[in-house]
């Protein structure tokens, strides 16, 4: 069984100027995220999401990456402004990403140019909160059994509209129970980040007969 749960978020931003940075995630395999989920590979928004939040007084300009909730993110790019120079962080961050998804991911690259510093950014408040309610969302494989991966969730889409971002989840699972408590999970942790979200219809799972023969 499996859902879609769209987060609407509208942070607040100010007037920002000064050096701005793109980052660009991309080279991942990502995949289907019922078939692939439990491969080990990289979620690129993820990856985008938790370097970010580890710089110093990071502001949000815009984040682009995914194109359907049902797929593993193989790409992101996100625009942002920081305190001091980003790069050597981002070559220790690429480091230890490429060591922990080198077999998974073999090409994953994640490279660093600059953009234009004016314009609006989110604030640092904004940004962080928004950070941590997606690095907070449960997403890969969360439960398994003996036909696989049983329950899961993946963070499909991740984009930003004139300011405002669209996140779109897709939580999945074999047991109806696990499949609510992992909606309202996901619901929860971005409400209190200030999202606006929706559920769609859940699909019902069902399971193979135990006598089955195929």
């Amino acid at each position: 069984g499996s859902a879609d749960i769209e987060a609407a978020f509208d942070p607040e931003s100010s007037p920002a100027s000064g050096r701005a940075w793109r980052l660009e995630v991309s080279g991942l395999l990502g995949g289907h995220s019922a078939s692939m989920i439990g491969s080990g590979r990289a979620n690129a928004i993820l990856l985008a999401a938790r370097f970010l939040h580890g710089l110093g007084n990071v502001r949000v300009r815009s984040i682009s990456a995914g194109s359907a909730p049902n797929v593993i993110p193989a790409s992101c790019e996100a625009v942002f402004l920081c305190d001091g120079d980003p790069r050597q962080a981002l070559a220790s961050f690429s480091d230890d990403v490429r060591m922990r998804y080198g077999d998974s991911d073999p090409g994953i690259t994640m490279e660093m140019s600059e953009s234009d510093g004016d314009g609006t950014a989110w604030t640092c408040e904004a940004t962080s909160r928004i950070l941590d309610a997606i690095l907070s969302c449960p997403d890969g494989p969360l439960e398994r059994d003996a036909y696989g991966v049983r329950t899961s969730s993946n963070i499909g889409i991740a984009r930003t509209v004139n300011g405002r971002l669209r996140v779109v989840c897709k939580p999945r699972s074999s047991d109806l129970e696990e499949l609510n408590g992992l909606i309202g999970r996901i619901v929860g942790t971005l409400s209190s980040a200030g999202a606006k979200t929706a559920c769609s219809e859940v699909f019902p799972p069902w399971r193979e007969r135990e006598d089955s023969i195929w």
